[in-house]
C-alpha cells in the first residue's frame, strides 16, 4: 500500500504589517509581540489557503519540511522550520484538513537543508498520509 505525499510550497517571509514583511524564524518570533505574531499567522494561513483548500482530510501524517535558502549565509535549520512547523500545522488544523497537530495526527516531523535558491527561497513541506 502507498501512501499520499503532497507538497506544499511555504513563504519565508511574511507581512507582519502594513508596510514590512518579516522573517518566520524562531528568533524573530520570539522577540515579536504576541500581536504581531498572531497577525503573521493569520497572513500565513491566507498565503497557503490555496494550496491548503485542494488537500484532502488526513486521519495521521508526517511533514518533512526542506529548506531553500536565498543565500549562503549560515542559518539554523530549525529556527526557520520549526515556526514554519508551527504556522503550517496550524493551519491543516484550522482549515479541517487534520483533527489536531499533536504527536496522535503528525507522529513525524522532518527538517532537511534543500539547495541555495537565489531566485525562489521557499520552504517546500511534504505531507504523508501515514
Amino acid at each position: 500500500m502507498t501512501s499520499l505525499e503532497i507538497k506544499l510550497i511555504s513563504p519565508l517571509r511574511v507581512l507582519a504589517n502594513k508596510t514590512q514583511y518579516k522573517a518566520l524564524n524562531l528568533n524573530v518570533y520570539r522577540n515579536l509581540h504576541h500581536f504581531t505574531n498572531n497577525t503573521m499567522k493569520k497572513v500565513y494561513k491566507e498565503m497557503m489557503q490555496e494550496q491548503v483548500e485542494k488537500l484532502p482530510q488526513f486521519k495521521r501524517i508526517s511533514l518533512t519540511l526542506t529548506l531553500y535558502p536565498k543565500t549562503k549565509r549560515m542559518c539554523d535549520l530549525s529556527n526557520v522550520c520549526c515556526i514554519i512547523d508551527k504556522f503550517i500545522s496550524d493551519t491543516l488544523v484550522e482549515m479541517g484538513k487534520i483533527e489536531d497537530d499533536n504527536y496522535e495526527f503528525i507522529p513525524e516531523v522532518n527538517y532537511r537543508m534543500g539547495k541555495v535558491d537565489k531566485l525562489d527561497p521557499r520552504c517546500e513541506v511534504i505531507i504523508r498520509e501515514i
